[in-house]
This record gives C-alpha cells, structure tokens and sequence, in this order.
C-alpha cells in the first residue's frame, strides 16, 4: 500500500458488553468507516459468515443501512452466552481490523 492511500478501513462504533433476558432481542453494534474488506461476525472464534442472513443461525441477522453491521441475535438463548467480534477483513486498499471483544450474556428467567 501506498504512503499516500487514505482508504484504511476503521470503526466508527464498536460493539460493547451486552446484557438480555432469554427470549428478548439483543442487538450488538459495528459501523465501518471506508468498509473494502468483508465485514462478519465471529462468535467464540467462529466466523458467522458475511451474509446479511446468516446461514446456519436463523435467529442472528446483520442490520443496519450502508456502513452498518449490527449483529441482531433474536430470541436469545443460553447458547448465544458467547464472546463476539466485528471484523473487516483485508482488502486491496485497506488492512484487516479488528472490533474489541464483547460478551454478550443472556440472563435466564428466573423461577418463582
């Protein structure tokens, strides 16, 4: 890459600890400033895919308009008590970034 370039890719927000009852919709953020390189999800070191609709896990989608990758994760289960991260691979113009990790925890309902 060219000293002069200025197409490095960044994050405008990243995703931050998250807490939701089991059932509820939980909705981890990820903007990309420049985004060039695929922009997914991992989940506990899984990559999720690059999809908007994420094969292999019906309840988690990616939202947002352009620049935008939330990852929702509807009716979140124990399962989804996972570490995540945004990534935005490496491009031709850009290097790869990297969110910081999050946790998301899903709190069960508790008995009466």
């Amino acid at each position: 890459m060219s000293p002069g370039t200025h197409a490095q890719q960044a994050f405008r927000t990243e995703p931050r600890n998250l807490t939701v009852r089991m059932g509820a919709t939980a909705v981890l953020k990820c903007e990309v400033l420049r985004a060039s390189g695929i922009v997914q999800w991992a989940k506990d070191g899984l990559l999720l895919g690059p999809q908007r609709s994420l094969p292999g896990f019906p309840r988690y989608s990616m939202i947002g308009k352009r620049g935008q990758y939330h990852l929702r994760i509807e009716n979140a289960q124990l399962e989804d008590d996972a570490f995540f991260e945004c990534q935005a691979g490496q491009s031709e113009s850009s290097d790869a970034i990297v969110s910081n990790l999050v946790f998301l925890t899903v709190q069960s309902k508790e008995k009466k």
